[in-house]
């Protein structure tokens, strides 16, 4: 995203390169922007605008889970039998038992929104180990 001094730095230069003779797709393909961009920056109206998607309303899901069913779900994959797997095997058991709180990248998203994805279950989390550095061979067959 650029801001509004930056897209008409942008636009003079590509005008500037244009008014020496340049192909505008080619001064385009320079400055990495598609000339389609560029034409949507400044209309035949004049004024460079400003990029208006931050601004956006976006509109809310129909489908989306509320605060009842994220609590439910967070709540069942918390209970003891499904607290050390993971959403892949969480869904297919409650799945095998009649049971559907959501599909498996539903469980995934809102497990990360509440912090429960990162390491579940009693074991350890993995840790990075590093590479040996005492014995490096610096020949082949070395005994």
């Amino acid at each position: 995203m650029n801001t509004l001094a930056q897209r008409n730095t942008i636009l003079e230069l590509v005008d500037d390169a244009v008014s020496h003779g340049a192909c505008y797709k080619r001064a385009c393909n320079v400055i990495g922007i598609a000339a389609s961009t560029l034409r949507r920056w400044n209309p035949a109206g004049g004024a460079v605008e400003q990029d208006r998607r931050l601004d956006a309303v976006r509109p809310i899901p129909a489908r989306r889970l509320s605060d009842e069913q994220r609590q439910v779900l967070v709540d069942t994959c918390n209970r003891a039998e499904f607290a050390s797997l993971p959403p892949s095997q969480v869904v297919p058991a409650l799945a095998d038992a009649g049971e559907f709180i959501g599909s498996e990248s539903t469980v995934y998203r809102e497990l990360k929104c509440v912090g429960q994805l990162t390491h579940r279950g009693c074991a350890k989390a993995r840790r990075k180990t590093r590479a040996p550095g005492t014995h490096v061979a610096t020949a082949i067959n070395q005994v």
